[in-house]
């Protein structure tokens, strides 16, 4: 049996991450990432790397491995993978992949075979240096000399990969991979996607948090602080007795030239936007569901089941609605015309209240009152239609319910003959 991963791709900002911690913690997994990028260290700015919280949910593997001025490229990466994936199978759990850089994924899945080309440092520091004095055509056509066929498939600025195909091509080989006919593991593939305009707007608003960050991060590295210093709760409230370190930033701070001191004070206030804007976050705006069948302000409508669109609880729609449903028919004239909406939640019925009630299986919108007797009254709002009432005597053997009371002001009941 092989080996079993699933595999999360999709467009930056289409929320991988999330829904790739979602996935694992579902289905008792553990995250490699598939970016090119996260395996460095103090990379965080630029590369939305998860969080310390989302990093801690699920196990991650292949972040924050390397240092910044470390190689490592799409054989290392399917080299560390292949290892990892067996082990979290070992232990009887899920690989997920949450990618990341499309080569690193497709290497891995379809089993690429690499030549294996050692990197010789002096030839590369010469090619580099003969680019740098010759340009980037020069060292294109030493490729073309070389190897043209792998010089057909470069760009002529791709200086990275021409010096590599050079190197490749001097020992006898060319670079070149196979992939297996057959994939080597048992493979779900779940792709993202998002309409266009949300997923620039999330794009833009991703780059502009990073913007913040590295702007707030160069102030604090001037100021040689932890970003924390500036927010200890003693500052924040005001506290009349400064620490010492405290004082030496607000000395460093006087010491500043005008134009230092204003930079200061816009990265401040930007941090406390920010630290604002992380202590309320942007909630979803709520949707209640509007059922499509109406209830009747009339006479008998079929009772609504699954079928509902979701309506957004706006300005115009009370806070307390927990559903809304379409009025047919002019029995609740004047307060409910015939073909609008009212909002219900599930508050107990009081004698005059209006409701939704189902009745032997039909819908209905009406006024509830129950006399001592135990009879139930439906009674329609407009007394022009007193044929739609509906009364329910004890003993009688009819079903009723009630699915909620619509929000209206109180009124009052017709009077009883």
């Amino acid at each position: 049996m092989k080996p079993r991963v699933a595999v999360i791709l999709g467009p930056t900002a289409t929320g991988k991450s999330h829904c790739g911690i979602a996935l694992a913690k579902r289905l008792n997994g553990e995250i490699i990432s598939g970016d090119s990028m996260l395996v460095y260290q103090r990379m965080d700015i630029g590369t939305a790397k998860p969080s310390a919280e989302e990093l801690a949910a699920v196990p991650h593997h292949l972040i924050d491995i390397l240092p910044p001025d470390a190689a490592f490229s799409v054989v290392d990466f399917k080299e560390k993978a292949e290892k990892i994936i067996a082990d979290i199978n070992s232990r009887g759990k899920l690989p997920v992949i949450v990618g990341g850089t499309g080569l690193y994924i497709k290497a891995l899945l379809e089993n690429y075979e690499f030549n294996t080309v050692e990197e010789c440092s002096e030839l590369r520091s010469e090619l580099e240096a003969f680019a740098e004095e010759h340009g980037n055509s020069a060292l294109y056509e030493k490729l073309q000399e070389l190897d043209l066929e792998t010089a057909s498939r470069l760009h002529i600025n791709d200086r990275r990969r021409i010096i590599r195909a050079i190197e490749a091509a001097q020992s006898g080989e060319k670079i070149a991979h196979r992939k297996s006919e057959e994939w080597p593991y048992e493979t779900v593939v779940f792709g993202l996607r998002m309409e266009r305009e949300s997923l620039y707007a999330r794009i833009n608003a991703r780059v502009d948090k990073m913007i913040k960050e590295e702007m707030m991060l160069r102030l604090f590295d001037c100021l040689e602080t932890d970003p924390n210093t500036l927010f200890q709760d003693s500052f924040r409230r005001g506290a009349d007795v400064l620490t010492e370190r405290e004082r030496q930033l607000l000395e460093q701070y006087r010491s500043l030239s005008p134009l230092g001191r204003e930079s200061v004070q816009t990265m401040v206030e930007a941090l406390r936007a920010c630290q604002q804007e992380s202590a309320a976050p942007e909630q979803e705006p709520r949707v209640i569901p509007l059922y499509r069948t109406p209830a009747a302000a009339g006479y008998a409508a079929p009772v609504f089941g699954e079928d509902f669109d979701y309506l957004q609880v706006t300005d115009g729609v009370p806070q307390a609605a927990e559903f809304a449903v379409r009025i047919q028919g002019d029995s609740m004239v004047p307060y409910i015309p015939d073909g609008s909406v009212v909002y219900v939640n599930r508050d107990p019925l009081k004698a005059g209240d209006v409701g939704i009630f189902c009745v032997d299986g039909d819908i209905f919108c009406k006024q509830y009152y129950k006399d001592p007797a135990g009879t139930v009254y439906l009674f329609s709002l407009n007394r022009a239609r007193a044929d739609a009432d509906v009364v329910l005597t004890a003993g009688s053997g009819r079903t009723l319910a009630c699915f909620g009371r619509v929000i209206l002001h109180a009124l009052p009941l017709p009077g009883l003959t």
